[in-house]
């Protein structure tokens, strides 16, 4: 686990008030500009060429979410979002899938 080391090594140097990850105001979160910037570094550095934003992070986390049984309501408050119906574009994906799996039905 080299990333939970390295998130309370960080945890312990800085002392985040409210955010992991805060800004350089304390108690405020980074700007969504260094958020977009160190993502486009890490995208760099290990050598991606297809062009991704930082929302495909929202968007994964979503879907993983749904495909491992949290409930729908869970993930919408988690994305902060205000309807279901925005969180049920995400629902899409986790249907989808349903389409490759063999009929067991017809097995019976």
């Amino acid at each position: 686990m080299p990333l939970l080391k390295e998130l309370r090594a960080y945890w312990l140097k800085y002392r985040p008030q409210v955010y992991l990850f805060e800004g350089q105001v304390p108690g405020r979160h980074i700007s969504i500009r260094t958020v977009q910037t160190v993502f486009k570094q890490a995208c760099k550095g290990i050598g991606l060429r297809k062009q991704v934003g930082v929302h495909v992070l929202r968007h994964s986390f979503a879907t993983h979410l749904l495909e491992n049984g949290v409930d729908t309501l869970t993930v919408k408050a988690l994305l902060g979002h205000s309807g279901v119906s925005t969180t049920a574009r995400y629902v899409h994906v986790q249907n989808s899938r349903m389409k490759d799996l063999p009929d067991l039905l017809a097995r019976w």
